[in-house]
């Protein structure tokens, strides 16, 4: 029996539906994940129950017969901690509802009540002072979500607009080597950055010190869009101009 991690990447990547539109002429929405973006998200979230349930002795072998009681069990324990904001454990749920559809387990029974959702309720870093935060180079980093070295990298050259209009940032070689493409969140602010200057110039003119919390914060507020489905058009479809 394949173990826990492998089942779970394999399940997920069984029920990818990329360019498959989620309801026609009034029909039921078609089951999947349409959206690459969501799939990484959904992943990450799929992959930490994994290894929760590896370290309470859940084995591969056991691993779908004991799937909801698990998933129950650790949607508990992260709302009693209280350490999770009602986003967050939403977006878990989903994620976690969606891991069941794939292992074709009934997703309803997965229903650990949860706290509302509330924009007052989203948790930002602590370790990131309010003078950092409203710096211009931390606001930058939080609009776009490159990483420290991407951003070093980064050109005016890699702003990319899609058709429906969305601006992306275009990561030629990103971690462990692969390209991608960045939603950007705040257009004006990095028009703003990039005001006359060429193509082959930085879009960055400097860092700032807490430049991971900074892309933390851009992580949490795609998670939000996703969880909320507001993620429809931060696809990187037909792009031109990387």
């Amino acid at each position: 029996m394949a173990g826990i991690i492998y089942q779970i990447i394999k399940c997920l990547d069984s029920i990818e539906a990329y360019g498959v539109k989620k309801a026609r002429n009034g029909r039921a929405a078609e089951q999947g994940i349409h959206s690459r973006r969501t799939k990484e998200v959904y992943e990450k979230v799929a992959l930490a129950f994994g290894k929760w349930c590896k370290e309470r002795g859940i084995t591969g072998g056991s691993f779908r017969g004991r799937f909801i009681e698990m998933a129950n069990a650790y949607l508990d324990e992260r709302v009693s901690s209280g350490d999770f904001s009602a986003w967050t454990l939403h977006l878990d749920q989903a994620a976690l509802r969606k891991l069941a559809e794939a292992m074709q387990v009934d997703r309803n029974l997965i229903k650990t009540e949860l706290p509302p959702r509330r924009l007052a309720d989203i948790k930002r870093s602590r370790s990131v002072s309010d003078e950092e935060r409203s710096t211009f180079a931390y606001r930058l980093v939080a609009a776009t979500g490159l990483r420290r070295h991407e951003a070093e990298r980064a050109r005016v050259r890699h702003i990319t607009i899609a058709d429906n209009g969305r601006m992306f940032i275009y990561v030629p070689k990103g971690r462990e080597g692969k390209s991608r493409f960045l939603p950007v969140l705040d257009e004006a602010l990095v028009r703003k950055a990039v005001e006359g200057k060429k193509h082959d110039e930085d879009i960055f003119d400097s860092l700032p010190q807490q430049a991971e919390a900074a892309r933390r914060e851009y992580d949490q507020k795609v998670l939000e869009i996703v969880s909320a489905g507001l993620g429809k058009d931060a696809e990187p479809k037909a792009l031109s101009g990387k």
